[in-house]
């Protein structure tokens, strides 16, 4: 699900595994496959994807 991240840690990757795992239970399941192309779509590098994902999960703790 990360798809390509620049991330080469896999402390760092993990932690990015959780916040998008966090992201996807927080979100209904029929709204997370749109949420999530639609932020893809405006952001196209994955980097800034997996930290706005990482914001959002924290939003959501």
């Amino acid at each position: 699900m990360l798809g390509r991240t620049k991330a080469k840690d896999p402390d760092e990757m993990a932690e990015i595994a959780k916040a998008w795992n966090k992201l996807a239970e927080a979100i209904p399941r029929k709204l997370f496959p749109t949420i999530l192309r639609r932020v893809l779509w405006h952001h196209a590098d994955q980097e800034i994807t997996n930290h706005l994902v990482a914001d959002a999960a924290e939003r959501l703790s």
